[in-house]
């Protein structure tokens, strides 16, 4: 009675998440102690009160002690080795890939919708710039999905990529893709060795993709790394699985070593280690002064000089009788495919021609006309003249010695005659082709008694118009001479090509030789005694030489 109101016991504050400072205020603003016990927990908490006892709110005597677990900072352990991280902002997913193999470290692309970035360019990472990482690390990366294609695409060939490389192939076809990491040292590591849809069919667009990547597995015991010095991609990758490893193979600029051949490794060879060691080996890029040889078996012969034309390599075809080979196919090349050749090297190959050919119909052409005829089948030709048993026009064969659909060897010489005496050839007017379609200009150089000789040119469109004449416009020929016509083609434009090889070839056989790789023909005939008849002995350019596209090769060919 007339004393001090009693006062209540204290609540125990929550103090859960609290920094320790601040937990010891709110605990003392209470009137109650504390005590302090350091537990390991997430670094992201460190500092950070993770669990008190007792419990909030609980009613204790003022002074009751509480107990609060902090979670103690533990410093990473020192790396033992360590790389600095690199800008990846910017690139494209596989510069970005490229780059994180060349110093050691793994790449991890996410492909995000990112409409303010251009399509397959990395615009975050996950590791700051310059921060120290070690040898290994896989670091996540995000790279702008590009828009999606038509309702149906073709499913890319995936084998042999990397995650980013598949990544982004998925991407551009427009499929979806799943990486699944399989432990295996069979296959070369951090590459795709199976897909579930087969590369080239159609599917819709969207379409989910599994991509199984090899991923290196360590096993029980040791193995012995193989030298690779001088192996090439594929053997260093067959030896390395077979000794049970794993191989990360690098691409880098490495003058003075043998193109495309292994030139460094790490770890070295005869070392022992770990069964399933990922192993880096270095392989010299290609420089500008060497070239690929490409694969030519089962193309045209065409379609081979052209081949090599864009491989910075020239073309030796040569015409061989094979009746077990398919008829004008490529079937053996002198170089193997995949080799490397000095720039403008010569390779030499055989396309298949048949053992036997029909002798075509010759009576009523005219002298161009049957030896283009002639010449078009393979074999070769003989103009005569004498008199005709009965009037014949003028300028038009009318006796032939093989006659039409006999089976000949091919390059079986066929005379054929036209009338001696009378009137002197017709002459005309060359008409005007420029600009008409190739089937136009037939028509209407036949129309005005001449033979067209069409070249196609690889060149911009407009594609399959007349862009140049020989002889030009207005000029005087012969009835049933031949105009020269250059008509564009649709394809890859080279900024040069080699120049092939027209010696021994007719006259049409090296127009189409220098069509192939986008060259003009100016040939002209010019009586040889030391050289044989109706072909090529000289050419002003020498074989291999590489000239800028559409220049005119002159050459001379025997009567």
């Amino acid at each position: 009675e007339g004393g001090a109101a009693p006062v209540g016991r204290p609540m125990v504050p929550n103090v859960v998440g609290l920094s320790e400072s601040a937990a010891k205020d709110a605990l003392d603003a209470a009137g109650l102690d504390s005590t302090i016990e350091y537990v390991a927990g997430d670094p992201s908490q460190v500092f950070l009160v993770v669990e008190q006892s007792p419990e909030a709110p609980t009613e204790v005597d003022e002074g009751s002690v509480v107990m609060m677990r902090i979670v103690k900072y533990a410093a990473p352990p020192p790396l033992a080795t360590g790389v600095s991280m690199p800008d990846l902002v910017g690139r494209t997913a596989w510069q970005a890939e490229d780059l994180l193999t060349s110093i050691g470290l793994r790449a991890n692309p996410i492909l995000l919708d990112n409409p303010s970035v251009p399509a397959l360019r990395v615009f975050a990472q996950q590791l700051p710039v310059g921060s120290l990482v070690a040898n290994g690390t896989s670091v996540t990366y995000r790279v702008s999905r590009p828009a999606p294609p038509t309702p149906t695409v073709v499913v890319p060939n995936l084998y042999q990529r990397t995650v980013a490389s598949a990544m982004s192939l998925a991407a551009q076809a427009g499929v979806s893709i799943t990486i699944v990491e399989v432990s295996t040292n069979s296959y070369p590591a951090w590459r795709v060795f199976s897909q579930s849809l087969a590369a080239y069919s159609v599917v819709p667009a969207g379409t989910n993709v599994i991509a199984r990547i090899a991923k290196p597995s360590g096993g029980a015991g040791t193995t012995i790394v193989p030298d690779l010095s001088g192996k090439s991609a594929a053997e260093a990758t067959s030896l390395l699985v077979t000794a049970g490893l794993s191989v990360n193979l690098i691409e880098v600029f490495a003058p003075g070593n043998p193109p495309l051949k292994v030139f460094a490794q790490f770890p070295a060879a005869t070392s022992q280690v770990a069964i399933g060691t990922l192993v880096q080996a270095k392989i010299a890029k290609l420089s500008s002064g060497w070239k690929v040889v490409p694969a030519l078996f089962g193309l045209t012969k065409a379609q081979a000089v052209a081949k090599l034309s864009l491989a910075g390599l020239s073309a030796n075809a040569v015409d061989v009788a094979n009746p077990t080979k398919p008829v004008g196919k490529v079937f053996w090349q002198n170089a193997v495919a995949g080799s490397t050749k000095p720039a403008g090297s010569m390779i030499t190959f055989h396309v298949a021609k048949p053992a036997v050919v029909s002798v075509p119909y010759l009576i009523g052409l005219s002298s161009a006309q049957a030896a283009q005829a002639l010449v078009t089948n393979g074999l070769d030709w003989k103009k005569s003249y004498k008199m005709p048993p009965a009037p014949s026009p003028f300028g038009k064969v009318f006796e032939q010695s093989i006659g039409a659909g006999a089976l000949v060897v091919p390059g079986t010489q066929v005379e054929y005659f036209l009338p001696s005496g009378g009137l002197p050839p017709a002459v005309a007017l060359v008409p005007n082709l420029i600009g008409k379609s190739k089937a136009a200009a037939a028509i209407i150089a036949n129309s005005a008694g001449f033979v067209t000789n069409v070249v196609e040119v690889v060149g911009p469109a407009p594609w399959g118009f007349v862009y140049f004449q020989s002889p030009s416009f207005g000029s005087p020929a012969n009835v049933g001479a031949t105009i020269t016509i250059h008509v564009r083609k649709a394809g890859l434009v080279p900024l040069t090509v080699a120049v092939p090889n027209l010696i021994g070839l007719t006259g049409a056989q090296a127009a189409a030789a220098l069509a192939a790789v986008g060259l003009g023909s100016n040939g002209s005939v010019d009586f040889n005694l030391t050289k044989p008849l109706h072909k090529v002995y000289s050419q002003n350019y020498n074989v291999g030489t590489l000239v800028s596209l559409g220049t005119v090769i002159k050459w001379k060919r025997n009567p």
